[in-house]
């Protein structure tokens, strides 16, 4: 068989022209083949697929202005866009709260007027910047969307009226920045540029919002979903905010040694700069209110979301008068945990707190300098194993702390230094300890009072101290308790050497337990007997709890946490009519009765011990498992509201654990 060699020949040539035509093509609109990718944007219309069929690197600018709506589709299908060109940026310096800002035209890739650009494919874009810009006159916005795509150390930008950003799930984010920015309101129209992010994982990388004239622009970032770490957001000026999570994300948001920022460096008394912290987990993250100027509110506001190893603080950067303007942070919900620290320090800083849970945390007030007083407000919440100090050293100025309302128990309330205040106008203390401490000897008055509005005081124990005095000064310091309304039930007093006679309760101490006729302080003081009886029976009139005490030497509170032995042929029993709370710690090698009291602490039964409730008896470990014996015909159920197990009669039938 013959070969046509002519045939062959035009085949080879058809080949090569094709081959070197997709050579010089990087993108295809359907079977249009376009050289650039800026060739291939210009001449896209509406509801059109933009196809890479290779890596491109950009090297010069890309301005697309389009004067109505166009929406179209970047499909990376799994290449690269990258750029060896310097990368535009913004910087933020933390340690002087200043800030650089690059221009939009220094872009890589500019949209204007009604440009919707949806960049996927599961390529990478490396290096590179995006700005979306509105067109002012039309009243048209672009917007830039991002979804499985791999973006690194890269810029995207929104400008004006409602241009936009949003990410979506599949997304992978490390080393890049993302920034929002308004020019100012027109009459009719609100400039309200967004970004929001609805997915993905986002490591080293900043997040900005700031609004560029004086007008009070609603520029906002929304983070919904994602996993965040090591990653900076910052609201600055103007009416910026950045909010983190909602009712629906849950554990769709996590956040890992993040960094947020409510900077406050431009004057303005409308400013509001805002940080909004939801649902999500936050892990070792810190959140600063940074004020360097005269007026305006910077705001950390945390409504959920639960909290390990967070920092809350407050700085400033210069010697201005601060008289409008206010750092605050404000929590109204969340659960806080691991050392959890909120520090309010320079001046008109607010801590207020209306709501959340808060377990071995920590609250400050420390003035930065003389003449400054930040505040702290407790409205509701509650709190276990938490320190509140109002602490001020040599400073010519008065923190003032008020409690007005909320659940502690077994916290630290201390009122120490030079003139803070703490006044307690109200909630449930439980076994917490209050203290007033002065700690040089030139005007030092610290004080815990009250006027009119009452506490509920359980167990606690309250003290004044002068402590490790040093300094010269013939003024003699007076650190003072002075509560003038209230309910104090099983609550003890304190009087170091040195503090004088500054500790005043003017309603009358209730004892919490009786033996006999005789009135008792609280439990623990009706158990003390034990070291001398063998038998010991008290009622519990009042709820009771393990107060804590204070060291001789030192104003070092020390919390009880070793439990209360109830030895071998020791037997005690606990009686109370009206439910009354006994919260403590037992270990049982003898016997231990439980009549009608809430108990809530912990009891360890050990070889030969017993331990014996009855109805009316509730607990917050399990009875039955716990091998407990049962006083008559007993039923055991949950209480859902509480989670304890209520111990009740249930006539013709009995328990009996051996």
């Amino acid at each position: 068989m013959g070969v046509n060699m002519k045939k062959i020949v035009t085949l080879l040539v058809a080949l090569l022209s094709s081959i070197c035509m997709f050579a010089d093509t990087v993108a295809k609109i359907g079977d249009a083949e376009y050289a650039t990718l800026e060739s291939a944007l210009s001449s896209a219309v509406d509801g059109d697929e933009i196809v890479l069929v290779s890596d491109i690197d950009l090297s010069e600018k890309i301005n697309i202005q389009v004067d109505s709506v166009k929406r179209v589709t970047l499909n990376l299908s799994g290449h690269t866009i990258s750029s060896l060109t310097e990368r535009v940026k913004f910087v933020y310096n933390e340690d002087d709260n200043t800030t650089t800002i690059a221009s939009h035209e220094d872009s890589l890739v500019n949209l204007f007027g009604g440009m919707e650009l949806t960049i996927k494919g599961g390529g990478i874009l490396t290096n590179v910047s995006f700005t979306a810009m509105a067109n002012k006159e039309e009243k048209l916005s672009s917007k830039i969307n991002i979804t499985n795509v791999t973006v690194k150390v890269s810029y995207f930008a929104a400008y004006n009226y409602e241009s936009a950003i949003n990410i979506y799930s599949d997304t992978v984010v490390t080393g890049s920045q993302f920034f929002i920015r308004s020019g100012g309101n027109e009459a009719g129209y609100v400039w309200k540029p967004e970004l929001n992010v609805y997915g993905g994982v986002y490591e080293g990388t900043e997040f900005l919002v700031s609004p560029y004239s004086d007008d009070p622009c609603n520029d906002q970032m929304t983070i919904r979903k994602g996993t965040f770490t090591g990653c900076t957001f910052i609201a600055r000026n103007g009416i910026s905010r950045i909010e983190l999570g909602n009712d629906q994300s849950g554990d769709d948001l996590k956040l890992n040694s993040c960094k947020f920022f409510s900077v406050l460096n431009y004057s303005n008394s409308d400013y509001n700069p805002t940080i909004e912290l939801n649902a999500g987990e936050y892990n070792s993250c810190t959140g600063r209110v940074v004020v360097s100027v005269q007026r305006g509110i910077g705001v950390i506001r945390i409504k959920g979301g639960l909290h390990s190893a967070c920092r809350f603080s407050d700085s400033r950067f210069n010697d201005q008068t601060y008289d409008y303007a206010i750092p605050k942070f404000e929590v109204n919900g969340g659960r806080f945990e691991n050392g959890c620290y909120f520090n309010a320090k320079v001046e008109n800083a607010i801590i207020e707190v209306n709501g959340g849970q808060f377990f071995d945390s920590r609250f400050n007030l420390n003035p930065s300098q003389a003449s400054e007083d930040p505040e702290m407000v407790i409205n509701d919440g509650y709190f276990h194993g938490v320190h509140f100090t109002s602490y001020e050293g040599s400073k010519s100025s008065q923190s003032e702390f008020n409690i007005n309302g909320g659940t502690f128990d077994y916290c630290v309330i201390l009122s120490k230094g030079a003139t803070p205040v703490v006044f307690l106008n109200g909630g449930r203390l439980n076994g917490c300890s209050i203290g007033a401490v002065a700690t040089m000897k030139y005007q030092h008055n610290p004080t815990v009072s009250n006027e009119v509005s009452a506490v509920e005081a359980y167990s606690c124990y309250i003290y004044s101290k002068n402590d490790e005095l040093s300094g010269s000064g013939s003024q003699n310091p007076t650190s003072s308790i002075d509560l003038k309304d209230g309910d104090f039930y099983g609550c003890t007093t304190q009087q170091f050497k040195g503090a004088g006679k500054n500790v005043l309760i003017t309603p009358t101490i209730v004892n919490a337990c009786k033996i006999g006729d005789e009135g008792i302080v609280n439990a623990v003081q009706a158990l003390s007997q034990l070291q001398t009886q063998d038998q010991l029976e008290f009622e519990v009139l009042h709820d009771c709890y393990t107060p804590a005490t204070n060291n001789t030497d030192s104003s070092r509170v020390v919390f009880n946490n070793e439990p209360i032995a109830i030895g071998s042929g020791k037997t005690v029993s606990m009686v109370s009519h009206n439910e009354s709370v006994v919260d403590s710690f037992f270990d049982v090698s003898g016997n231990l009765f439980l009549r009608g009291v809430r108990y809530t602490g912990e009891i360890e039964v050990q070889t030969g011990g017993r331990v014996y409730v009855s109805p009316g008896t509730r607990l917050k470990q399990d009875p039955v498992e716990s091998g407990f014996r049962f006083l008559g015909s007993c039923q055991v159920d949950i209480d859902p509201s509480t989670g304890e197990y209520v111990v009740s009669e249930c006539p013709g039938f009995r328990i009996l654990v051996r």
